[in-house]
């Protein structure tokens, strides 16, 4: 490297120190020439992060900008300079990931999530700029949202987007298939869910009826009178 005082060519590292959190090597030189001595740092160089603009137009990530519109939001809100801060600093860890590109909706998203949590009046502000509101209808649906999403609620919109989860959906309950079976076996059978007599036995003949008879009749009498009632019943036939 060349000297700063006698413009000699040549010079030589006699000390190496890392700075700034490992990010920059500090040399410290000595000129062949006149041999005095000097210091060089040597610091990474940044890829560029572009951001795609939602009209496809692309520009540098610029964490100045980002910050001014954090702090145009949070103007007389609870929120200190530190938090916007921690907030550029989040994000702009958050989109290193990215390896050259990053769509400008998600950076608008990372700041929407952060500040939800923070300050509604704040998130309104950034949302109205991000979204691109045109009316106040848009303040109105975005603060119902808002609103809906601290009370545990679903909102109107979210309620038409997913009607299986309302609660008076959510409150019902499937029957099963032999439920129902059986539902409509107690209705066949009456509204107490009754159950249906037994046909009576056909009558009987021959013999054995009117032995039946006439053990019935006795109710239990004399063998003899049963045998004879019997034997009758052989000879009529």
């Amino acid at each position: 490297m060349r000297c700063p005082y006698c413009s000699g060519p040549d010079s030589k590292v006699i000390d190496s120190r890392a700075g700034e959190e490992n990010k920059v090597i500090r040399r410290r030189r000595e000129c062949f020439v006149c041999r005095k001595r000097f210091s060089t740092y040597e610091r990474l160089e940044p890829l560029p992060l572009m951001v795609i603009k939602s009209n496809g137009t692309r520009e540098p990530f610029d964490t100045t900008k980002l910050r001014e519109g954090l702090i145009k939001a949070c103007e007389k809100r609870p929120i200190s300079i530190d938090t916007i801060e921690k907030i550029v600093a989040e994000v702009e860890y958050a989109i290193s990931n990215y390896v050259m590109e990053v769509p400008s909706k998600i950076i608008g998203e990372m700041v929407l999530e952060k500040l939800e949590k923070l300050d509604p009046v704040s998130y309104l502000r950034f949302a109205s700029v991000h979204k691109g509101f045109k009316s106040v209808d848009d303040f109105i649906e975005l603060a119902t949202l808002l609103r809906s999403r601290s009370d545990g609620r679903p909102s109107d919109a979210e309620k038409k987007a997913h009607p299986e989860r309302s609660p008076s959906r959510r409150g019902r309950q499937a029957v099963p298939d032999h439920a129902a079976g059986e539902s409509a076996l107690e209705e066949a059978n009456g509204a107490q869910g009754q159950v249906p007599e037994a046909p009576a036995p056909a009558p009987a003949t021959g013999a054995g009826a009117a032995g039946e008879n006439i053990q019935a009749e006795t109710g239990g009498g004399d063998a003899n009178r049963v045998e004879r009632g019997k034997r009758r019943g052989e000879r009529e036939e």
